[in-house]
């Protein structure tokens, strides 16, 4: 007989943290292959100079959204999803611009391409769960 609810609690949110982190984790690896294979096929470097590119770029965007994620989740989920969006287009045309000059404009459409590649799925798995609260 538990002696506390901590007892009963604490293992199963040590699980569900544990289980969030880890699916955190695999997502950032998936975004950061696929991004990598975007650039590649849009010709903007070789496929490991890309991968190294689109791990900087996930790492910048990753670190920038956790000190934003407090602000935007206030907002409806389609408001702090497109403000994110725009913030990772961004900053990772910046990241890319900083790596390989190109004309900004190419450096601009590659950003954005991948980042609808990754966001899409994302969208598409978020807002059904989110439409709930």
């Amino acid at each position: 007989m538990p002696t506390s609810a901590l007892d009963v609690v604490g293992p199963s949110f040590l699980a569900v943290v544990g289980a969030g982190l880890g699916t955190a984790v695999l997502w950032f690896a998936a975004v950061v292959v696929v991004e990598a294979i975007v650039l590649t096929s849009m010709q903007w470097a070789s496929f490991g100079r890309s991968l190294r590119a689109s791990l900087a770029m996930n790492a910048l965007t990753t670190v920038v959204g956790f000190f934003l994620v407090g602000a935007l989740l206030a907002l409806p989920p389609a408001v702090w999803v497109a403000g994110a969006f725009v913030a990772s287009v961004l900053l990772e045309w910046g990241v890319l611009e900083r790596i390989k000059r190109l004309p900004k404009r190419r450096s601009l459409v590659v950003s954005l391409v991948a980042n609808v590649v990754s966001y899409v799925p994302l969208a598409l798995i978020l807002f059904p769960i989110l439409r709930q609260f």
